[in-house]
């Protein structure tokens, strides 16, 4: 296990860390400072990096909001301090439905004046809450889809897991799946990451998380480039967060154990996972990352019974979502 990032929250800042392992210590990196205006509503968030060379705080980026009256914004922006200046980059347009859930999200970036080039449109279940998400991209005149995000929720209606597919090549393909787990008093306990990677070539990729300041949420995107060592399609355990009380959020690395039996088989297992509960569904997948067949819930034990006959031999993943997070299992079938 290894810590990477520190997120410390007081006063309405957020100081984040790295974790220097040659100096053994936490080197502050950025700073965000959250501003609430009217009705405390937050209206700005201002993020400054932290300059090794002037040993000081620089400005590097600003995000505002415009409300219409209410609590929800209409409209964001994001801007880039040019050393003297802040300069607009980005727009998001918000629509709401008449109960007031946003529905539809158009980006816009600046190029002399506002150039639409996205957009995001949400379908919601009956309590207001998203569940697919697709994004698409403006190419001349036609819109093409580029992702798409279907979201699952608990009883108490927390977020519990989230698949993104995206379009690679020309085709859909499994991209992430991230769960949340929430302890007994409702607040996120820790988020967990998976990535699918298509090929074993070392690709950028980001990560975007949300981890909570006071009254205020904060995006936080990292970049990595990591080879790949399997020559096939696989679900890689890539990240955890892990929250506690005080607002603080430590990122690990942390793989979660599944146990299957027998396995190999003729299609028919029995698998279990630390702190599975009767909430808990697993999901398998092929080697293309097509789901196969409907999920199947826990019993009262925690164990799952998967029955996978009539599938072709090969090599499958397991997906076990809820309880202590999400997990990664590996079927083998042969006949």
């Amino acid at each position: 296990m290894r810590l990477t990032h520190l997120f410390q929250a007081s006063g309405g800042r957020v100081l984040a860390s790295t974790y220097d392992s040659l100096d053994v210590q936490w080197q502050p990196k950025k700073q965000v400072a959250f501003h609430y205006g009217t009705a405390d509503v937050l209206d700005s968030i201002v993020i400054r990096l932290w300059d090794d060379g002037e040993m000081a705080w620089e400005n590097s980026e600003l995000k505002t909001a415009t409300f219409n009256g209410g609590t929800s914004p209409i409209s964001q922006q994001d801007h880039v301090w040019n050393g003297s200046s802040w300069v607009a980059t980005y727009k998001y347009d918000h629509t709401y439905d008449v109960n007031g859930h946003l529905v539809r999200t158009q980006s816009s970036r600046w190029n002399g004046a506002w150039v639409l080039y996205g957009r995001d449109t949400l379908e919601l279940d009956g309590s207001g809450n998203p569940i697919v998400n697709r994004s698409d991209t403006l190419n001349g005149t036609i819109w093409e889809m580029v992702s798409v995000d279907s979201t699952w929720y608990n009883g108490s209606g927390q977020r519990t897991e989230t698949t993104t597919w995206i379009s690679f090549f020309g085709m859909f393909i499994p991209s992430s799946i991230t769960a949340w787990s929430h302890g007994a008093d409702g607040e996120i306990d820790s988020i967990q990451t998976f990535l699918y990677w298509p090929n074993p070539a070392p690709i950028p990729y980001l990560l975007e998380l949300r981890t909570q300041a006071g009254d205020g949420l904060l995006n936080q995107t990292f970049q990595r480039n990591q080879a790949i060592p399997s020559p096939q399609p696989d679900w890689l355990n890539y990240f955890r967060w892990i929250f506690d009380e005080t607002g603080a959020g430590v990122a690990e690395w942390a793989p979660s154990p599944v146990r299957i039996w027998p396995n190999p088989s003729d299609g028919r297992f029995t698998m279990a996972c630390d702190g599975a509960d009767r909430h808990s569904q697993a999901r398998v997948y092929d080697a293309v990352g097509r789901q196969i067949g409907g999920a199947v819930r826990a019993d009262g034990a925690g164990r799952f019974t998967l029955d996978l006959d009539g599938e072709a031999p090969g090599i499958y993943r397991v997906i076990v979502s809820g309880g202590p997070g999400i997990s990664i299992g590996t079927l083998t079938i042969r006949h």
